[in-house]
């Protein structure tokens, strides 16, 4: 059962000991005992029989033994539906825009958005057009579109 030197003088690998204690081991039901009681198997079992059972076994314990160190590839996510990059779905496409009158710009970095159409609920909404200020130079707005029955948000871009 302890390690043996091997005739180099090192110790026995690992791999060797194990398949050797292994081979020392019982199976879980005693071949010798089934011959004994049944003279007419004692054919069918032989050492060969026990030899390749026993390696089929140990082969299943490494392959066992390997997958507890093994990474988990458990993965769980979900995805909300918020950004411009994103859509969601919208049942029929909305009205067509209002047409309203837009008054001067309040002052200088002033944009002005279109009034559009939102999503609220099952139905459309209406909200008008209005002056906002760039968020940063360069900023120009996109406006919401509605595409292959989804909604896309408007946003700011560079």
């Amino acid at each position: 059962m302890w390690p043996k030197s091997t005739t180099s003088g090192g110790p026995e690998p690992f791999a060797a000991l194990l398949a050797r204690s292994f081979n020392q081991l019982p199976l879980a039901f005693d071949l010798h005992n089934l011959k004994a009681s049944r003279p007419e198997t004692a054919d069918r079992f032989g050492e060969e029989e026990r030899t390749k059972m026993k390696t089929k076994l140990f082969a299943l314990l490494l392959l066992a033994s390997s997958s507890l160190f093994a990474g988990t590839r458990v993965f769980v996510g979900f995805g909300v539906g918020v950004g411009p990059a994103y859509g969601y779905y919208a049942a029929p496409p909305p009205p067509a825009p209002v047409v309203a009158y837009a008054a001067p710009a309040p002052g200088p970095g002033y944009v002005w958005i279109n009034g559009y159409y939102y999503p609220a609920g099952p139905r459309w909404c209406w909200r008008p057009g209005y002056w906002a200020p760039r968020p940063y130079a360069g900023a120009y707005w996109v406006g919401p579109h509605y595409y292959s029955h989804r909604y896309y948000a408007g946003y700011w871009r560079r």
